[in-house]
Parts: C-alpha cells; sequence; structure tokens
C-alpha cells in the first residue's frame, strides 16, 4: 500500500503484512474514516479515507484485528 502525507509526496510502502490493526471510525454508523496500525521500529499510525475499506480488507492478512470504532462529534 502506498500513503502519500499531505505534507509531502513522496509516497510511503507499506507492506500489506506490516499492518497490525485496522479500525473503522464510525460516526452515527457510517465509516468516516479508516486508521491502520503499522509495526516498524516505532509503531505508526495512518488515518486513510474510507474508501480505501474494501482494498484494506481484500488485502490484509486475515489474523489482522479490525474492530469498529465510534466518534463523537
Amino acid at each position: 500500500m502506498f500513503i502519500t502525507a499531505d505534507f509531502d509526496r513522496t509516497p510511503i510502502l507499506i507492506p500489506w503484512s506490516a499492518i497490525s490493526d485496522v479500525a473503522e471510525m464510525n460516526v452515527f454508523g457510517f465509516v468516516a474514516m479508516v486508521n491502520l496500525s503499522v509495526n516498524y521500529e516505532r509503531r505508526l499510525s495512518f488515518d486513510v479515507p474510507k474508501d480505501a475499506l474494501k482494498t484494506i480488507h481484500d488485502n490484509v492478512p486475515t489474523n489482522v484485528s479490525t474492530k469498529p470504532s465510534f466518534l463523537t462529534c
């Protein structure tokens, strides 16, 4: 998976196998964002658009924790 930060145009390559946790952030029952936790030397966290959810589910290993999380506004 390639992720490009808002502040830089250099993409970061994240192997699917490095993703350790996927949290769907919901607002009133609708998926608003997806938070990915990645294990490298330090644990990194990325928020990606909800449109990426299907691709993430299709590619992350089945042992990765996927859980809903609710945002309060």
